[in-house]
């Protein structure tokens, strides 16, 4: 009796040894990488989870960001401030084997938010891991595989103001169309067209994360006149003010709107409507790829 109790006891023992290594065993590691990350063309300490480059969040304060910890909401926010470097990090020579375990990941209810946008996140004893990529809402993270780095580069966004709408214009007509052309002159933008005036805070925008799209606004001075051309952007728009898409494509818009660059017909692939106090403002995201200083003509017809 005596000795079947102790078999059992030992065979207990030996699963609760089993299930605690098994438990050790599933644990997750950032693992050991030749590969440097670098933000601005700094080095900033990097980490290897499942293939993909970490690295720690509250280092960014070092690369112009601003890292924000609030420990009543237990959240962590990333924001972009400059493009300052202070950080004296240098890439720490590798001892360890490729692929070797390096930090114990523990599990963690802080969120991480990343411009605004909650992020996939990880804690490493007290500090925060993030993935590299999560920047490309800045700029552009690339992989350049023959000298294993991955860079992280702030891409500046960039406006062309076009027009400076005349108030003393005639603004009684009924439109439902517009037509307007500018030309890049040494002494700035020249433009002319049908029912120019009627719009206002006429645009060309480019960021990294959208690209290049073509604006304009419609306010509550030109409201009655401009009901035609109203009921024709709405059947353009593919995404409302509150971000809800409402067409799966721009089709309708690049059956009404045309807009050339360059004299380049360019697809539109998103129209996005907003609406502030006493206007309406619509934006065309154009499927182009050209530089600010290379855009010297742009045309826009709308029927």
């Amino acid at each position: 009796m005596r000795k079947s109790l102790i078999l059992t006891l030992a065979t207990l023992l030996i699963i609760c040894m089993s299930g605690s290594m098994v438990s050790a065993d599933n644990s997750k590691y950032t693992l050991h990488t030749d590969i440097c990350a670098y933000i601005n063309g700094a080095p900033i300490r990097s980490f290897n989870i499942d293939g993909f480059t970490g690295i720690v969040a509250e280092d960014l304060t070092g690369y112009g960001f601003g890292v924000y910890y609030d420990d009543d909401t237990r959240t962590l926010e990333v924001i972009r401030l400059n493009n300052r470097i202070t950080s004296k990090y240098a890439p720490e020579v590798l001892t360890a084997p490729i692929g070797s375990k390096n930090r114990r990941i523990y599990d963690t209810d802080i969120k991480t938010y990343v411009n605004g946008a909650l992020v996939p996140a990880f804690n490493i004893g007290g500090e925060t891991i993030i993935f590299i990529d999560e920047l490309m809402c800045y700029g552009e993270v690339v992989w350049h595989p023959e000298e294993r780095k991955i860079c992280y580069d702030y891409v500046e966004s960039w406006m062309i103001d076009l027009h400076e709408t005349n108030r003393e214009s005639d603004l009684q007509h009924q439109i439902d169309s517009f037509a307007l052309n500018w030309q890049k002159t040494p002494e700035g933008w020249t433009s002319e067209g049908e029912n120019l005036d009627y719009l206002d805070y006429i645009r060309i925008y480019y960021d990294w994360h959208e690209g290049i799209s073509f604006g304009f606004s419609l306010y509550q001075r030109t409201l009655f006149q401009t009901e035609g051309l109203k009921n024709i952007l709405h059947q353009t728009v593919t995404e409302r003010y509150d971000g809800e898409e409402i067409r799966e494509n721009a089709d309708k818009a690049n059956e009404y709107i045309k807009i050339y660059i360059n004299d380049q017909e360019q697809r539109i692939v998103k129209v996005s409507q907003g609406k502030g106090n006493g206007h309406i403002d619509y934006r065309f995201y154009l499927d182009a790829d050209i530089d600010r200083d290379d855009i010297m003509k742009l045309s826009v017809v709308c029927n």
